[in-house]
């Protein structure tokens, strides 16, 4: 049987799809070919990622070996120098006191605030003068307990408390009238036990000066006690009147000499003779 004739195709017909012979895909490898070669436009794979943590480590390690042998090095260095010596102060320079010469008087007994006095304190106490009658009531030279002491002031309760919580030692007393219905002396030497620096006897002698000068009492500043850094004498503005008694006219002395308080009180039916009583109280005081 003759075959007929090949019938030629138009350019449109070889370009047909359906007509086209079938292809591979990219990077598909034809069944039974394992070596085939990759297609030439296939991506190259990507490469693996470099590990960088040991050598981060080794070159902080270096870094902080580093740093410490620096560190040693310097203070190796400044510990052999010798010591820089510091910068002059600002402010001036401190002055101290010069010590006392080997041949300093020891303080008298009036300048020396902390001196304590033993024996018999009676004895230190002015004899009455002549002519003078001793004062029944109290007596001549004695000694007077706490209470007997507080009597003598207008609330004896916190007189007597006060002398007791300031370690009140001992009061040596002695009082007379002078001759012929004279002026009535009363002298109390108050002495402490100090403790640390005759803060007894100073805060007893400060109370009492203290009020003196209110109305009631003295009313004025007193006078200064020659022979004493702070003594003083006081007159009463006025005398103490009551019914049926003659006028009291008043006046008190007040000093210290370690831990001895001087305490005198004077009383007279008349104006106070001012010279006596700064008299007596002076050589009262000598006698401390």
């Amino acid at each position: 049987m003759s075959q007929d004739p090949p019938v030629p195709r138009t350019p449109e017909q070889a370009s047909s799809p359906a007509e086209e012979a079938p292809r591979q895909e990219t990077g598909a490898v034809p069944a039974g070919t394992s070596d085939a070669a990759p297609a030439p436009d296939a991506a190259p794979a990507p490469e693996p990622a470099r590990r960088r943590g040991r050598t981060a480590v080794l070159i902080a390690s270096a870094a902080v070996l580093g740093v410490l042998a620096g560190a040693a090095t310097g203070y190796g260095i400044q510990w052999k120098r010798p010591p820089t010596p510091l910068p002059p102060l600002a402010g001036e320079a401190l002055k101290y006191p010069k010590k006392p010469a080997a041949s300093t008087k020891p303080l008298t007994a009036d300048e020396d605030h902390l001196v304590v006095t033993d024996g018999d304190l009676r004895k230190l106490l002015l004899p009455k003068p002549e002519g003078a009658e001793t004062d029944e009531r109290t007596g001549e030279r004695i000694w007077k307990s706490a209470g007997q002491y507080a009597e003598g002031f207008s609330k004896p309760a916190v007189m007597f408390t006060d002398v007791l919580d300031g370690n009140l030692r001992r009061v040596a007393h002695s009082a007379w009238t002078e001759k012929g219905d004279g002026m009535w002396v009363n002298i109390d030497l108050v002495q402490f036990r100090e403790m640390d620096d005759g803060m007894s006897s100073r805060m007893h002698f400060g109370a009492q000066k203290g009020y003196m000068p209110e109305d009631g009492e003295a009313g004025n500043q007193g006078i200064a006690l020659p022979g004493t850094f702070d003594g003083r004498v006081f007159f009463y503005d006025e005398p103490v009147t009551k019914p049926g008694y003659l006028p009291l006219y008043k006046a008190r002395a007040l000093a210290r000499r370690g831990d001895i308080v001087m305490d005198i009180i004077f009383n007279d039916t008349k104006p106070i003779d001012r010279k006596a009583v700064m008299d007596i109280a002076g050589r009262q005081l000598e006698r401390l």
